[in-house]
C-alpha cells in the first residue's frame, strides 16, 4: 500500500484525491505549516474535515497577506510556490524549499530598510519587486483519471493516514462535529413499520464465509479491515476514525440493503451502519448510522460542503427502538425512488425524502467517536435486493 501522513487541514491535492505521490507533497504540507506559522491560521476551513480536503484539491489558496496585511511579498511568495496546486509549480526538494526561505527572510530585511531610503529610484524599485513577488495562484481542480480503486483515510486530532487500498475507504471525519448542539431528541416510529424482507432480485448476498465478493480489507498501525470467523470485522484504534469498506466498483441504483452488525464491545460512541450512492467523481453519497446508545441519523455528504442531515432537523436523535448496547443489530436501508429509510432490527427507524444521488456504489463503516481510542463491530449476512 501506499502510505501518507497527515491530516485533512494539511493534505496535499495529489493525497486527498488518491493520485500518486513524493517529496512535492511532503513540500505542500510543510507550506501550510508555514502558512499558519506566519498567517495564524491554517488556509482552508471548514465544517468538515471532509470538506477541507474538497478545499485543498479546488479551493484558490486565500493570499497570507489578505489575511495579515504586513507579510513581506519574499516570505509570500515561497508560501505561494509550495501551496501550489499542481506539484510540477512547487519545490523540487526540500533544499531548494529552504534555500528559497532563506532568500526570503534575507530580502525581507532588504525591504525593511527601505523606508529608510529617500531617493525615488530606490522606492519604485521596492513597489516594483513588492508587486512581482505576489503571483496569483494556480487555481486549478486537480483531477484524476478512471476509477480510483479506493480510499483509505484515518484521521485523529494530529495525524491522519491516507491510502489507496482496494476497496477500502478510511475517510477523515470527525463524527462528534456532526452532533447536535442541543439534546438530542426521540423520534421513534410505529413498531409495524418494518423492512421490506425479500429475497426476489437479489443483487449481491454475502455471508463472508469467502473472499466471493472482494470487500477491501486492511490492516497497519491504526486500522484494520479483514475477514474472520466468518465475518468482516472493522476495528479502528484511534480517535476519529471513519472507515468504510466497498465489494465491488458497481453503481446500484433502487435498492435495499441488509446487514447484521455485531457489537464487539465497542466504545457507546461508536457510529456504524450503510452507505450508499457512493459517487466516485466527486465523494458524495448517503450514510445510514446508528451507535449503540440508540443515537441515529441518516446524512447526505456532498462535494465541497458541510454534510447535510436529512432527518431529526439537522441533528443526531434517539429511538427507543434501537437497543441500548445490543450484542447486535440486523440494519437495513432503502436507497432509491428519491426516498432514503433506515430500518434497525426489522423497525423503520427514520426516513427521508432526497433524489440528489440515485445511484452510485455501496458500503458499510465503522465510525470511532470522539473520545474513544477504539471501535470494533464485525459485519455478517450482507444482503442487497432491488427495490420493487
Amino acid at each position: 500500500t501506499d502510505a501518507i501522513m497527515g491530516t485533512p487541514a494539511y493534505i496535499s491535492p495529489e493525497q486527498a484525491q488518491g493520485l500518486s505521490v513524493d517529496q512535492r507533497s511532503d513540500i505542500y504540507s510543510l507550506g501550510i505549516i508555514l502558512y499558519e506559522m506566519v498567517t495564524g491560521r491554517v488556509p482552508f476551513v471548514a465544517d468538515t474535515p471532509l470538506a477541507v480536503l474538497f478545499k485543498h484539491i479546488s479551493d484558490p489558496l486565500p493570499l497570507p497577506s489578505l489575511v495579515k496585511t504586513d507579510i513581506p511579498a519574499s516570505i509570500e511568495q515561497v508560501i505561494l510556490k509550495a501551496l501550489a496546486k499542481d506539484p510540477q509549480d512547487r519545490f523540487t526538494t526540500t533544499a531548494e524549499f529552504v534555500a528559497a526561505w532563506k532568500r526570503a527572510l534575507e530580502e525581507r530585511e532588504t525591504v525593511h530598510r527601505v523606508p529608510e531610503m529617500t531617493s525615488a529610484s530606490a522606492s519604485h524599485a521596492a513597489a516594483s519587486d513588492h508587486t512581482q513577488r505576489k503571483p496569483a495562484p494556480t487555481g486549478r481542480t486537480v483531477s484524476r483519471s478512471g476509477k480510483p480503486t479506493a480510499w483509505v483515510v484515518g484521521c485523529l486530532a494530529g495525524a491522519c493516514l491516507l491510502l489507496s487500498v482496494a476497496g477500502v475507504f478510511l475517510l477523515a471525519l470527525n463524527w462528534r462535529n456532526l452532533s447536535p448542539t442541543n439534546p438530542a431528541t426521540d423520534t421513534p416510529l410505529p413498531p409495524q413499520t418494518v423492512a421490506p424482507i425479500s429475497k426476489n432480485n437479489v443483487l449481491l448476498e454475502d455471508d463472508f464465509s469467502t473472499r466471493k465478493s472482494d470487500w477491501g480489507t486492511l490492516t497497519d498501525a491504526d486500522s484494520s479491515v479483514d475477514y474472520e470467523n466468518g465475518a468482516l470485522r472493522i476495528l479502528l484504534f484511534k480517535e476519529n476514525f471513519v472507515v468504510w469498506t466497498t465489494p465491488n466498483d458497481q453503481d446500484y441504483q433502487n435498492i435495499h440493503i441488509e446487514v447484521t452488525a455485531i457489537n464487539n464491545d465497542t466504545d457507546p460512541t461508536t457510529a456504524f451502519g450503510i452507505i450508499c450512492a457512493q459517487q466516485v467523481e466527486d465523494w458524495s453519497f448517503y450514510y445510514f448510522a446508528i451507535t449503540p446508545t440508540g443515537e441515529y441519523a441518516i446524512i447526505r455528504a456532498t462535494t465541497e460542503k458541510p454534510d447535510i442531515f436529512l432527518t431529526n432537523n439537522g441533528q443526531w436523535a434517539s429511538s427507543d427502538l434501537i437497543a441500548q448496547k445490543a450484542p447486535s443489530y440486523r440494519l437495513g436501508a432503502d436507497c432509491g425512488n428519491g426516498t432514503l429509510k433506515l430500518y434497525v432490527d426489522g423497525q423503520q427507524i427514520a426516513s427521508a425524502s432526497d433524489s440528489t444521488y440515485t445511484t452510485g456504489h455501496i458500503g458499510l463503516f465503522t465510525w470511532s467517536g470522539k473520545n474513544a481510542p477504539t471501535a470494533d463491530m464485525t459485519f455478517d449476512d450482507f444482503l442487497m435486493t432491488s427495490l420493487e
